[in-house]
């Protein structure tokens, strides 16, 4: 997911993962779901935040 290699997923990486798998979101369903999981608020998903948004705490 991470496509270069800079430790965090950006919007543009996590929409080319979920496209490549047929998984078809829209940009606002993008959005919220990063937003959701985005605990700093940076804009991006860390490998941290995405550990504990899959429940591996």
């Amino acid at each position: 997911m991470d496509r270069n290699g800079d430790g965090r997923i950006s919007r543009k990486e996590l929409r080319k993962f979920f496209k490549s798998h047929a998984c078809k979101w829209s940009s606002k369903e993008l959005k919220e779901y990063i937003k959701q999981i985005d605990t700093n608020g940076d804009g991006y998903i860390s490998y941290d935040e995405l550990r504990f948004a899959l429940g591996k705490r």
